[in-house]
């Protein structure tokens, strides 16, 4: 749970990010629903990454899914 307590400290645009990354759209889709170019995508995602200390989309999409469920409560 430690990671979806992470989440808090992300702006907007980052939190935005990662949900779309969690719902399973590609970086060239959920970049042009968000209005940035590809590259500026590439680079919250990596920033989400480090944040979070994983390395995969999967284990993305779980902390953003605690991060749901711990919201949720």
């Amino acid at each position: 749970m430690a990671r979806a307590h992470r989440l808090e400290g992300f702006d907007t645009g980052r939190t935005q990010v990662a949900r779309h990354v969690a719902e399973g759209r590609t970086n060239r889709a959920a970049a042009v629903e968000l209005g940035l170019s590809p590259n500026t995508f590439a680079t919250h995602l990596r920033a989400i990454y480090r944040k979070l200390s994983v390395d995969t989309r999967v284990e993305l999409t779980l902390a953003v899914r605690e991060a749901q469920l711990d919201s949720d409560i």
